[in-house]
This record gives structure tokens, sequence and C-alpha cells, in this order.
């Protein structure tokens, strides 16, 4: 397809009627490279992937990071879905399912997620950011554990190990695992948790169990390269202590990452021979401070409560379907709010939805929608519904990552 065609069939596709000369079509001829962006940007990557060949001007100008960002904001604004991760089981089989939900569609496409080696036994979608997409195998190669991938240009990179300390537990639930953009880097970042026994310490809460240290870790993908987060805010937060933020137990991941300007935050449980506990625990990847935040609710008081993390009008949120009194099941919206008056984080209900015939699952928030699920249904308050495939007796557990279609690279920048 010669250069005249392929810019009529861009501008076909973008329904504008631009009169063509003739002769040779470049960048600067003809159409300005502004016009050219605006027609570009609104086309799928599929489409770009192909009109890359059109020549090497058009190569060059398409893996520019003005254009891969200009590209991004329109996705953002109007390609934007869901990455759905079931799990199920019952007595007889076990399974996972990924899925990519296009909600203003009511549709769900599979998502195969690809494997890095010959080893890999499943998977876990850990985070989505700008299209990126990052993967924590369950593998038998210890070199093999983490990637990162685009969806969209099927591009995939896989992530080398720390050449340091033996980290037995590389994956979860055994440690934290997230997915950021550090914007103060311009850098896309992997962040992981790991939780050790401190022999030389002794809880004083109960004079009983050990403080646990945690191990902060970051991988970026620009570098290339581990670092380990030597994070001094501890003094401010545990006054008592004069090391890291103590843990009275083994850290357990239970639930999913969100991630709010640059903060990435897990529900996680200490686990112990006394007691256990959830916490929410945040890490601010600029500021490399570690945090630990107390739940909205004691949940040991509810007979059944699913919950999940999720983002709210830019603040960290917690939604929770329970049962009520009345033997009704409803679901609460809380947010966490920093803005008090001594500069506490306090937890505030923001809003009450229900009440529903059956317990639902809290999937996320998406456009001020809340999402949630059945075993085989999707749906959100606003009306949108869509159908999944049904495993017979089967308990399900579901993750919802925010997704849109990029052309960022696995190495970038």
């Amino acid at each position: 397809m010669d250069k005249n065609k392929t810019l009529n069939f861009i501008l076909r596709s973008n329904r504008r009627k631009v009169p063509m000369a003739g002769g040779s079509i470049s960048l600067t001829s003809t159409l300005t490279e502004e016009i050219i962006t605006d027609i570009l940007i609104r086309l799928p990557v599929k489409s770009l992937t192909r009109f890359r060949s059109v020549s090497k001007e058009w190569l060059n100008f398409m893996k520019t990071p003005k254009f891969i960002a200009d590209h991004l904001r329109f996705s953002a604004q109007t390609n934007h879905c869901l990455i759905l991760d079931r799990f199920y089981w019952n007595n007889c089989v076990c399974g996972q399912d990924f899925y990519l939900l296009l909600i203003q569609k009511n549709m769900l496409q599979k998502l195969p997620v690809p494997m890095v080696s010959e080893s890999d036994m499943g998977a876990k979608i850990v985070g989505s950011c700008n299209g990126l997409v990052c993967v924590s195998h369950y593998s038998l190669d210890s070199a093999s554990t983490i990637s990162v991938w685009n969806p969209a240009t099927r591009q995939i990179r896989r992530i080398p190990e720390p050449e340091i300390i033996f980290l037995p537990r590389k994956f979860p639930p055994y440690c934290l695992l997230g997915f950021c953009f550090n914007a103060d880097h311009n850098a896309y970042e992997i962040v992981r948790i790991h939780c050790f026994e401190d022999g030389d310490s002794i809880c004083w809460v109960n004079f009983i169990s050990k403080i646990h240290v945690l191990r902060v870790e970051k991988f970026s993908l620009g570098t290339g390269l581990w670092t380990q987060v030597q994070y001094s805010n501890f003094k401010a937060v545990y006054p008592k202590y004069d090391r890291q933020v103590p843990v009275y137990g083994t850290l357990l991941w239970t639930e999913n990452c969100v991630v709010v300007h640059g903060i990435l935050f897990w529900v996680a449980t200490e686990v112990s021979e006394w007691f256990n506990l959830e916490w929410i625990v945040s890490f601010d990847s600029s500021r490399e401070i570690l945090r630990k935040i107390a739940m909205p609710l004691d949940f040991n008081n509810y007979p059944q409560v699913h919950k999940k993390l999720a983002v709210c009008n830019e603040s960290i949120a917690m939604l929770i379907c329970s049962e009520t009194e009345r033997l009704e099941y409803c679901m609460d919206v809380w947010v966490l709010d920093h803005s008090t008056n001594d500069g506490l984080e306090l937890w505030r209900k923001m809003q009450r939805v229900g009440f529903f015939s059956r317990l639902e699952r809290p999937i996320g928030i998406w456009k001020d929608e809340l999402v949630m699920a059945t075993g085989e249904v999707i749906h959100g308050v606003g009306g949108f519904k869509a159908e999944l495939p049904a495993v017979g007796g089967a308990e399900y557990s579901f993750n919802a990552l925010d997704y849109e279609e990029s052309l960022v690279p696995c190495s970038w920048p």
C-alpha cells in the first residue's frame, strides 16, 4: 500500500474529509504534524503497528515519547476498560481466567497471559499502569517470577531477580508486590516487600512473639536494576522503636494492590501463633515512606463479608459487602480522609448501596460506578452487565485492574 492510500485510509477511519495533494506524503508535507498526530492518536494500537511500516519517518514518529504520551492520553479518555482476574475452585478442580472487560460494550474478551518459562504453573496480575501489566508467575524457575507485558503490542519483558540475598518466597501471598509509575523519576517501578523475623528483638506487646521487619526493594524498567529501599520514616510513625516498621507475625498478601498518586496500598494479614491481624500496608514510591494503616472495621464482628480496595475520587477506598442484622446484604464505601486537623488518617463511610438478594463480591470502581460480581455475572450499579463462563459448584474470587491500551514500551524510558 502506497503512502497516499494509507493516509486516505486513516482519514476515512477518522471520518474526516481532507483534500489530498499529489506526490509523496510525509509528516511535513500536505498536512501538519499536529493534524497527523490528531488523526493517529485516535487509532487502536493494532492499526498503528501496521502503519509503522509506511515509512521510516512514520516509524520514528510513532516511537517518540510525545506521540506515545498523546496516544495514551486519548486512549485513557475513550478506551478505558478493566482487566478481570477470576480464580475458581471446588472439590474437584481449580483454575483461573483472565478477561478484558469492555464495560461500555458489555463485552468480555479472553486475555491470554503469556508464559515466560516452561515451568510456569499459573500467574497473578499484580498491577496495570498506562497499558503495561505486571505479572507474577508461579514458576519453578526462580529467575522467571515477574514479567512486564504490553497486551496491545504483545511485547513482554522478563524481570531478572536481584543477585543479592536469598529470597525463598518471591511471589504472592508470601510477599507484597506492586507496579506503579514514579512521576518524580519518570520511571515505571516494581515494588516488592518481604517480611523477615528479627531474632534480636522481642515484641513488647505480648512478650512472646518476635518482631518481624520489612524489606522493601524496587526495580526500575529504565535502569534495569533492583535497589533496596532504606526508608527512614519509622520514628515518625512508631516513635517507641528505632528500627523499621515492625509486624508481629508472618505478613501475607490477602487482597489486591491499588495505586493512588504513586502510593501503593495492599491489604495484608499478620499471621502468628497467637493472633491474626489485618492491615493496609502503604508505600510511597517517590518519598520511600512505608506505613501501616488500620482497617475501617473489625471484620471479626461480621458473619459474612467481602471487601476490596479501590480508588474513589483519587482517594483510597474500601468496598465492603456484608450481611446486616436483618439478614440483608448491602455494600458500604469507606474513604480514607487525610485532611483531618490533627493530621491523622480517618475512615469515613461515604455511601451505602443495596440491598441485595445475595452476598455480592465487590470488584472496584469504574468511572464512579461500583462494580461487583457473583460467580458468573459481573455488573455495575449503573446497569452494565456481562456474563462469565460458568464452572459448576465452584467458589470464586475476583481481581480487577484499570487498563487502557497504549504504545508504551516495556523498556521505558
